[in-house]
């Protein structure tokens, strides 16, 4: 499995660079970044995280509302970085404080180390009050990191975090992915289901239960789930059915969702192709409005 991993590794990076930098170039004028380390649970090793902010919004000098991200990655590809563009304007949008988060890999670092550097990065929050607003944090993520922000979201306690933005992630890692409503797309790519197994397998080790709410975050109770929540994904993305069993599940459960279907759209319709032609663009502004409109109401 690791022999295929590092296949797969090699041939993704070969375009990572460029994409970084197109990510890097569609950030807001006036927001900046840094990257810095977060202490991990694990005396010597830290992680790695990309602070976005937009100029001027820490005037006040108190503590600051704050929205952690998790990048895609299948949970085994170093993909820190492809979300620039969305922290980027969700800082500027907002004024809060973005962290982009890295987060161990699979197969090297099985479940649950991703999930444990995810809620390190938390916990650190927690050790700087006069910093953060624990009152005032929210979660969002991509793909693999969408499962992260899920599963962060509903294990701490309820209440903790008011608003959640997701992107064509999975909920539900112990059902198999039926087929999606839509074959025909413009934008995004086909994950095959070779690969969704490779990602999953490495993430998992044989003996963990894929019905732990940390792996499939929708078997949660709902109450434990924030009150509002932002998903999206492509019709033509095989996790559509996931996230529209989600949605249906937290509506009638009494969570505001806002829940935006992209026909034509498979997986990742945000970042490929990395120069989208205008009803693309249509779709990427559509979504990243909507889930910064969400986001906000939990860090106002």
């Amino acid at each position: 499995m690791r022999s295929v991993t590092a296949v797969f590794r090699g041939l993704t990076s070969l375009g990572q660079p460029t994409a970084i930098k197109d990510q890097l170039a569609k950030v807001p004028a006036g927001v900046t970044r840094k990257r810095v380390q977060i202490q991990s649970r694990q005396a010597g090793r830290s992680i790695l995280v990309d602070v976005y902010e937009k100029e001027g919004s820490n005037s006040d000098k108190g503590p600051r509302p704050i929205n952690l991200n998790f990048h895609g990655s299948a949970f085994i590809l170093p993909n820190l970085g492809t979300d620039a563009w969305f922290c980027g304007l969700l800082a500027h949008q907002t004024g809060a404080v973005v962290l982009d988060c890295d987060y161990r890999k699979a197969p090297e670092n099985p479940f649950p180390a991703a999930f444990n550097d995810a809620e390190d990065i938390y916990n650190h929050l927690k050790s700087e009050p006069s910093v953060y607003d624990l009152t005032r944090v929210t979660l969002s993520g991509f793909s693999a990191g969408a499962n992260l922000a899920m599963a962060l979201s509903i294990s701490l306690p309820a209440g903790t975090i008011h608003s959640l933005a997701t992107f064509y992630g999975n909920p539900n890692i112990s059902e198999p992915l039926p087929p999606s409503p839509e074959a025909k797309f413009t934008s995004g790519v086909l994950a095959p289901e070779a690969l969704r197994r490779l990602s999953y397998d490495c993430y998992l080790l044989p003996s963990q239960s894929r019905t732990d709410v940390r792996v499939s975050p929708v078997l949660a109770p709902v109450n434990l789930w924030p009150k509002n929540v932002f998903v999206t994904c492509g019709r033509a993305d095989t996790l559509w059915s996931h996230n529209q069993a989600l949605v249906d599940y937290l509506e009638k459960g009494g969570k505001d969702v806002s829940w935006i279907s992209v026909s034509g759209a498979a997986h990742a319709f945000d970042k490929v192709p990395r120069n989208p032609d205008e009803g693309t663009r249509k779709n990427i502004d559509e979504a990243y409005e909507s889930a910064v409109d969400v986001l906000r109401k939990g860090l106002l």
